[in-house]
């Protein structure tokens, strides 16, 4: 057999639109975070997006991360479709943590563990949790959520958004017969 190599790239542009996600973040004094959102998971790693987020703007290990999702009881999630909903829901995910990071540090100046991790200042302030929110459940927050996704729909229009990819494949070609094999 011969073989070959090929690659391929992708663009596809997407009228993606991002939506509003309420988000809860938690972040107790054990070492974890629980994220909380009524999105719901088709099997595209939604909720594996969202958890290494949340580490990565927390300073975390993955590991420690629990994401809770798929319950009218919890904070209002996005649809699912056209791409939306991680983009959606990480930039409410993304403005927790930043709030939960800015409540950590003030904790920490009052209780003169700056510059330790986040656990170690909830133990040393005596607070099991601290918790920061993005949206809300009440008819004010709906209205707040609304206004939040108007802006973000305006602010939008001016970047372009398409999604991107490439592949890989290497290839096998039988001499005697022309049949051909992806090997990988």
């Amino acid at each position: 057999m011969a073989g070959g190599g090929g690659r391929r790239r992708a663009a596809r542009p997407s009228g993606r639109l991002r939506l509003v996600a309420d988000v809860k973040v938690r972040l107790s004094d054990d070492g974890s975070a629980l994220v909380q959102c009524g999105f719901h998971e088709m099997g595209m790693g939604a909720a594996t997006v969202q958890a290494q987020i949340a580490a990565d703007a927390l300073g975390i290990a993955y590991e420690k991360v629990r994401v809770e999702y798929g319950d009218t009881a919890l904070p209002t999630g996005p649809m699912a479709g056209n791409s939306n909903q991680t983009a959606t829901v990480a930039t409410s995910v993304l403005a927790a943590c930043a709030e939960l990071t800015r409540k950590v540090s003030a904790l920490a100046r009052r209780t003169g563990t700056t510059g330790q991790e986040p656990a170690a200042t909830l133990r040393a302030a005596r607070r099991p949790f601290l918790e920061a929110s993005v949206g809300s459940a009440t008819r004010l927050g709906a209205l707040g959520s609304q206004g939040r996704f108007l802006a973000t729909f305006l602010k939008d229009q001016r970047w372009s958004k398409a999604a991107r990819g490439a592949q890989f494949c290497e290839v096998r070609v039988n001499a005697d017969t022309g049949e051909l094999r992806i090997s990988r």
